[in-house]
């Protein structure tokens, strides 16, 4: 009987140190997985930190403020709370933000505020970036959640008076977020052609043996490529990237000055 009850005591203890050790081992094993995971969040809002100020920082600030009368602010608590109410998305926001980043925005939704055009970044939609790129996006623009300020979106500016058709194009070259794509000198992106001597290169375009529009002058050829951007791709480039409704979102007047201004550019 004492021996029975001895065996039946070893047999408890080791069921015992079985059930801890098991415990043990997943407790250490959800911690692990739980270091790693987080981790990884964080290498990738470090690489969305540095594609944000490569890419976007241009139009909604390097620290996500947005820019008064072009671009929406991102590290905004309303942004978070009730954007997705404002405009009725059933999805969640880190969807909203990701497919907004990979399709992109052609016309605001909020014209009145906001007069910039977001272009597509996603390589699925013939953008720059591969989709863990826009993942890693995502997650550097959600990661202001915790800290977004409360305050008010950027004040509508004042109308613009220019001085000139080349003055007004200038702004308007600004406001609509070409300087997001194209670059003139050292500033500006690189998902469109570079703008700095387009006056120049435009005579050259005309003259490629390629180039199937209608323009006769390097004015002509600037008008037609705002108008009607796939008209002639520069090689090196993909079509269908830029706006192709530039013609209806812009004025007349708007569209001579971006002309009048491009072609002081040689």
């Amino acid at each position: 009987m004492i021996r029975l009850q001895i065996t039946l005591g070893l047999v408890l203890i080791l069921a015992a140190s079985t059930v801890v050790l098991i415990i043990g081992v997943r407790d250490i094993a959800t911690d692990h997985l739980t270091r790693v995971q987080d981790e990884q969040h964080a290498r990738s809002v470090e690489v969305g930190a540095d594609l944000f100020y490569i890419n976007c920082s241009r139009c909604h600030g390097e620290d996500g403020k947005g820019t008064a009368g072009l671009c929406p602010p991102l590290n905004d608590r309303t942004f978070f709370e009730s954007r997705l109410k404002d405009i009725g998305y059933a999805g969640t926001l880190r969807a909203y933000v990701n497919s907004v980043i990979s399709s992109g925005r052609p016309v605001s939704t909020r014209p009145q505020l906001y007069a910039g055009q977001m272009p597509t970044w996603s390589n699925v939609y013939g953008g720059p970036l591969r989709p863990d790129q826009i993942d890693n996006l995502t997650d550097f623009i959600l990661n202001w959640q915790a800290t977004a300020m409360s305050g008010a979106q950027p004040a509508k500016p004042e109308p613009e008076k220019a001085a000139s058709p080349e003055d007004l194009g200038k702004q308007v070259f600004q406001r609509a977020a070409c300087i997001a794509c194209h670059a003139i000198g050292n500033n500006g992106g690189a998902v469109g052609p570079n703008l700095t001597k387009v006056a120049d290169d435009a005579q050259k375009f005309i003259a490629d043996p390629n180039y199937k529009g209608q323009a006769k002058t390097p004015q002509d050829f600037i008008r037609e490529s705002i108008m009607n951007p796939n008209a002639f791709v520069v090689p090196g480039f993909q079509p269908n990237i830029m706006p192709q409704n530039f013609g209806q979102t812009l004025k007349p007047n708007e569209i001579d000055g971006l002309v009048a201004y491009l072609s002081t550019l040689k």
